[in-house]
C-alpha cells in the first residue's frame, strides 16, 4: 500500500509526498530527486569558491552559507511552512508533521548540513528556528 498524502501549498504550487513508513530509500526517492537535491550543494561550494577568492568577504563573518545560514534556509522550507499552515487553520497530526520534517531533514543532510543542526522533531525545529532568528535579527 502506498501512502503519498499530498498538500498543496497556497501560492506556492508544489506538493508534498510523504514517504512510505519502513520503505527502502529507493522507493520513495528517485535520482533524480537526488540530483535536485544535491545540485545546489554543488553550487553553495562553487559560491563560497568565488566570494573567498574575490577578497572582500571579511573571515570575521565566518565562511559564506555557512551551517547556520543552511539550517536557516532549510527551516524556511519545512517549520516556517509547517508553522503557516497552523496559522492558517490547517490541523496535521504529529505524524505528519514530523515526517514532513524528515523529508527535509533527508534534504538537509544531501546538501551537508550537520546532523546536529536537523532538528528530529517540530518542537525542536521552532526552539532551533527561533535561536537563529534571534541571533541574526
Amino acid at each position: 500500500m502506498t501512502t503519498t498524502a499530498t498538500l498543496p501549498f497556497i501560492g506556492v504550487g508544489c506538493r508534498m509526498r510523504r514517504p512510505r513508513i519502513g520503505s527502502r530509500i529507493g522507493e520513495v526517492f528517485r535520482m533524480s530527486d537526488f540530483w535536485h537535491a544535491f545540485r545546489p550543494r554543488l553550487m553553495h561550494a562553487a559560491v563560497r569558491y568565488q566570494i573567498a577568492t574575490h577578497g572582500l568577504w571579511n573571515p570575521a563573518w565566518d565562511r559564506p552559507i555557512n551551517q547556520e545560514d543552511l539550517a536557516g534556509t532549510l527551516l524556511a522550507f519545512s517549520w516556517v511552512c509547517l508553522d503557516g499552515l497552523q496559522q492558517m487553520g490547517f490541523q496535521l497530526s504529529a505524524d505528519e508533521a514530523d515526517s514532513y520534517l524528515h523529508s527535509w531533514n533527508v534534504v538537509g543532510a544531501l546538501l551537508g548540513i550537520q546532523e546536529a543542526l536537523l532538528p528530529r522533531q517540530v518542537a525542536h525545529a521552532e526552539a532551533l528556528a527561533r535561536a537563529i532568528q534571534r541571533r541574526q535579527y
